[in-house]
């Protein structure tokens, strides 16, 4: 230890270590009578109890000294930016409800009952077109960020990780296991804060199982992401799309009644 913080040190545990052991000397308060000599030295007696308190002691002064030294390493847990919530309080508030009517009004219904579960939905704020077919094992991180129009289907497994707005246009299909993802991370900033974007799928698309679309994609009318793939970029329209990244791979013929 540098002899400047040795003496930081010794001047901040001294006067602690005299509170414990009490007054030395002539400081020390006569016992019994008036007429008794006080004693021109004394030793010091240490109190079991003592110990734990100077240890207490040492630890605070060196943590004081380890902060003078390099601040930001002894820095408060919430100081952290990794520790910070990613969403306000409200936002938490409102998924911890919608954990609960999921996994009581939604998860374990029968699969048939398509109407039952977007009345659920609508009652947590999604706005739902008619016909839709939302299936019970669909995942849905929020649902006041859906809208679907008419005749949508997402199908079991799916996860829509809406942080922002996804949209859904009619006659789309959200086969299994597919991962609409509105949301990540900026890895160029040092605090690693969430950012979201929207995502839209347009009509008639087809996002196929387990592909992925990323945040502020839009999959345009009639486009296919094949099975697997992952979407980073838009989509142009009646496409079929596969791989990692997705790539254009055809054409898909666009029926006249559509």
């Amino acid at each position: 230890m540098p002899f400047e913080e040795t003496r930081r040190y010794a001047h901040c545990v001294t006067p602690l270590w005299r509170a414990v052991i009490g007054p030395r000397g002539k400081d020390r308060a006569p016992v019994g009578c008036a007429h008794v000599n006080r004693p021109t030295h004394s030793t010091p007696t240490l109190s079991l109890f003592a110990l734990p308190c100077l240890h207490g002691v040492e630890r605070s002064v060196d943590g004081l000294l380890a902060r003078r030294r390099n601040p930001t390493a002894c820095m408060a847990p919430h100081a952290d930016p990794y520790l910070r919530a990613s969403t306000p309080h409200g936002n938490r508030l409102g998924r911890l409800l919608w954990s609960v009517g999921y996994h009581t009004l939604f998860r374990f219904t029968p699969r048939p009952l398509h109407a039952w579960r977007a009345f659920v939905l609508r009652l947590f704020g999604a706005r739902l077109g008619r016909n839709c077919h939302v299936y019970p094992g669909a995942r849905i991180w929020a649902p006041w960020n859906l809208e679907c129009d008419d005749v949508v289907g997402i199908a079991d497994g799916a996860v829509i990780y809406n942080a922002a707005t996804i949209r859904l246009g009619s006659h789309s299909v959200i086969s299994q296991e597919a991962y609409l993802c509105s949301a990540t991370h900026d890895i160029d900033d040092p605090a690693f804060p969430m950012t979201s974007s929207p995502i839209t799928v347009g009509r008639h698309a087809w996002i196929c199982a387990r592909a992925t679309v990323c945040p502020g994609v839009t999959v345009s009318e009639g486009a296919v992401l094949g099975l697997n793939g992952v979407a980073t970029k838009d989509l142009a329209p009646w496409t079929v799309y596969a791989g990692i990244p997705a790539r254009a791979i055809k054409k898909r013929e666009q029926a006249n009644e559509r």
